[in-house]
């Protein structure tokens, strides 16, 4: 069985090294690549020089693609991070590493880790202990990482998590300006996500079935175990997931079908879920001690994520199939569907992955855990019963001072049009709102005009009840508001001025605008 090597072809060692790892003889590989056995010969003893084009000639042959991928092909981000600084205070990391106002921050008595207690800014999370030789944690996970991204946006959109990571381990910047005296990183995960190809993509099934061949083993690593997980309902797969590594040791590999994992989780049909996100399936490493220090120490000197990743990855997998020589005999070449994945790693894109917070993740908890039994109580008790029910139980929620910072953080959010699911929906209902029956006049661009709204079927004897931009009554016509800001009048006093059988909203034939 072939070994997971090195396809560096830079010299005639490595050229030996990979044609006899892959079980050819001098004249099948020359055969294979269609170069003379002699000349393969004077390579392998390093007579000759091996051009740039001919170790792309040969590694084509044998299987690896040297196509470049582009950013709507592969998205790499890193997806937990965990830094001890030490010889510090928490005010320093806060101000000077992450660059966030203490205010921000709430601190809870936490052993976690071994630790006395956290200082969180959402998913933001500094570990203190009042031993010193322990230092400070900053963990990161997926969702505090693309929080700290946020962060480092507001203060210069060009500046990545990458230009960040640099900056705080550049020896210049911590230790002229006493911030620390040195850092360890302890864990890092790793993840590459394969976007959505009209053309196909990788069918990880694939991938087990080698790992389960019965004859020649068809995948090389030497990560020591290996397992799949693959769940379903009524006949429908909800998802493989195949493993090289434990979760207890330094390198853990998980291959999952991500799509099918997130149309399981939200309750959503695959396709919709693929048109949103787009990633189809994603390749996590988990990274700790040594192996995670010396990897972290590639990206603090500079080195490009995805191209870290995406060595790393194939560093520890290989990929095979079996193939017979000219000779008869079996040798290997790589698995090309496998390798036609990752191609070259120049051109792919680094960080922008799409996460989400905890309030988006509640948003879509509701969405499909809560919202089918909040519409069964609609019809039993009525929507003016359960709207007053819902306010009342929200009325009497008190926010403990985490959930506070939770909120200002949220609603900078929001202003920044930065989450994605308000955004989403909020679109969606101004879209239904923007063409509803009682609008009397339709137009192409409703959003441009000013509207009023009165009282509907008022007897003729009454004056005309209109309502004005404060959500008063009046007799006189009061200026007209965009249909946006009557929709936040209307969320404001609880009432869906356009939707309701009680009022009218009609367009304002004079240019009387709100104030």
């Amino acid at each position: 069985m072939p070994k997971t090597i090195n396809v560096s072809l830079t010299s005639g060692k490595e050229l030996k090294e990979l044609r006899k790892k892959l079980n050819y003889t001098l004249r099948d590989f020359a055969s294979k690549v269609g170069i003379d056995f002699s000349t393969i010969g004077k390579y392998e003893k390093g007579k000759r020089f091996i051009s740039a084009r001919t170790e792309a000639q040969i590694k084509q042959a044998l299987g690896l693609v040297l196509e470049k991928k582009h950013d709507y092909e592969l998205h790499v981000h890193l997806d937990f991070l965990r830094l001890t600084f030490f010889d510090t205070t928490p005010e320093i990391i806060m101000k000077h590493v992450l660059g966030i106002e203490k205010e921000y921050f709430f601190y809870e008595v936490n052993q976690r880790h071994g630790f006395d207690g956290i200082y969180s800014c959402g998913r933001i999370q500094l570990y203190v202990s009042e031993k010193v030789e322990q230092g400070l944690m900053l963990e990161l996970t997926g969702q505090g990482l693309l929080e700290m991204e946020t962060v480092l946006q507001e203060a210069d959109k060009d500046f990545t998590l990458n230009d960040w990571l640099v900056m705080i381990t550049d020896s210049d910047y911590y230790l002229k300006n006493g911030y620390f005296s040195r850092y360890n990183c302890s864990r890092l995960d790793i993840a590459i996500d394969e976007m959505y190809k009209a053309s196909g993509n990788y069918d990880l099934h694939d991938l087990k079935w080698r790992r389960e061949s019965d004859g020649e083993k068809l995948i090389g690593t030497d990560l020591r175990s290996s397992q799949d997980i693959e769940s379903f309902w009524h006949d429908k797969p909800l998802g493989l997931s195949v493993y090289f590594g434990s979760p207890q040791g330094n390198f853990l590999l998980r291959m999952y079908e991500k799509a099918k994992e997130r149309a399981k989780k939200e309750n959503r049909e695959l396709e919709d879920v693929l048109n949103d996100y787009g990633v189809v399936n994603r390749y996590e490493m988990q990274i700790r001690e040594k192996y995670a220090e010396a990897a972290f120490d590639e990206l603090a000197k500079g080195k490009s994520l995805d191209q870290l990743a995406i060595n790393l990855l194939l560093s520890k997998i290989a990929v095979y199939e079996a193939v017979e020589t000219e000779s008869g005999k079996i040798a290997y070449q790589f698995h090309q569907p496998f390798y036609d994945v990752f191609g070259k790693y120049q051109a792919v894109k680094i960080n922008g992955k799409t996460n989400e917070t905890d309030v988006e993740k509640s948003m879509k908890w509701i969405i499909s855990q809560v919202s089918r039994t909040l519409a069964l109580l609609k019809e039993v008790y009525g929507k003016q019963w359960l709207f007053e029910w819902l306010d009342h139980l929200i009325n009497e929620v008190e926010f403990t001072d985490k959930q506070q910072k939770v909120i200002l953080f949220e609603k900078a959010r929001v202003q920044n049009q930065e989450n994605g699911m308000y955004l989403w929906y909020r679109k969606k209902i101004l879209e239904k709102k923007y063409n509803p029956e009682n609008v009397y006049v339709k137009i192409e661009n409703p959003d441009n005009k000013f509207w009023v709204i009165r009282l509907k079927n008022v007897p003729l004897k009454f004056q005309v009840i209109y309502v004005n931009s404060s959500g008063e009554y009046t007799v006189s016509q009061p200026n007209g508001m965009t249909l946006e800001q009557i929709n936040d009048l209307g969320e404001k006093k609880g009432i869906d001025f356009i939707n309701s059988p009680l009022f009218v909203v009609y367009e304002v034939l004079n240019d009387r605008r709100s104030t």
